[in-house]
């Protein structure tokens, strides 16, 4: 059969093989066309760029992320050597710790001159990658029968502390950029509303503030579902799902905020 034989699986876990691979296609489909839609954009930042060590981190992250998922339509084919999982899986952490580098940039150039803030913050991201490398490890996965054709058949739970180290993370230097940004306007009259907005900052930093704002907004909530689904008392396989789609919306906001920084 040229289809994946999950008759030959319980109907139980066919279902959710079904459906895992129906995700998988889906979040495939999206990465693909964010990269070749936003090719000219990319183009032009890299001829406008005037910090060209960020670049190489925001190529790592963005085709890493590409990677994983393009890599992952292939395991739907008859590829028999079930460990080749293990090798799609390390592109997670590529993805994961490369677009939350990105953040850590943005940290860094408002916290320039305060050397042990920067310090504290290359210190989480050094606990946020230590975790992402776990994932490999985290996966379980077997041929379906006497067929070349592979499942995952289990997740085991320590993979999720990448998830909520990426929480903190975010939280973190999300608090920390904002806080930076509005305590220039603390001493002025201005309501809450226009403080959270930028609406007195100049127009640089409130591109900064409200671009940080639409990341933190995604990823935390993305990030909050993936912990919570994690944990649920649901079948097993549904768990580790929301991971794809997390790692794929984390990928394309952290590329997007990086991009507008530069092309404004």
């Amino acid at each position: 059969s040229p289809t994946i034989p999950f008759y030959l699986l319980p109907s139980s876990i066919a279902f959710e093989s079904q459906i895992t691979t129906y995700i998988l296609a889906g979040v495939s489909g999206i990465i693909v066309w964010d990269v070749l839609s936003n090719i000219t954009a990319d183009y032009y930042m890299f001829a406008l760029a005037k910090n060209r060590y960020a670049l190489p981190v925001y190529i790592i992250s963005r085709y890493g992320c590409f990677s994983c998922f393009t890599l992952t339509r292939f395991l739907a084919y008859p590829v028999s050597n079930c460990k080749l999982v293990y090798l799609v899986d390390s592109f997670y952490p590529i993805a994961t710790a490369g677009s939350c580098f990105l953040f850590f940039l943005r940290a860094r150039a408002v916290y320039i001159t305060h050397n042990y803030i920067v310090a504290f913050f290359a210190l989480l991201w050094v606990s946020l990658l230590a975790t992402c490398l776990t994932v490999p490890f985290s996966t379980i996965v077997a041929n379906i029968g006497d067929t070349p054709y592979c499942v995952v058949i289990f997740f085991k739970d320590f993979a999720t502390s990448s998830i909520i180290t990426a929480t903190v993370y975010d939280t973190a230097i999300f608090l920390a950029i904002s806080y930076k940004l509005m305590s220039h306007s603390l001493t002025q009259d201005h309501g809450l509303r226009a403080r959270i907005l930028g609406r007195n900052l100049p127009a640089f930093s409130r591109g900064m503030l409200r671009n940080g704002q639409k990341y933190y907004l995604v990823t935390i909530l993305s990030n909050l579902t993936t912990i919570i689904l994690a944990y649920a008392p649901i079948n097993p396989i549904y768990r580790p799902v929301p991971t794809v789609p997390n790692v794929m919306l984390t990928n394309i906001m952290a590329c997007y905020v990086f991009r507008k920084t530069i092309l404004g």
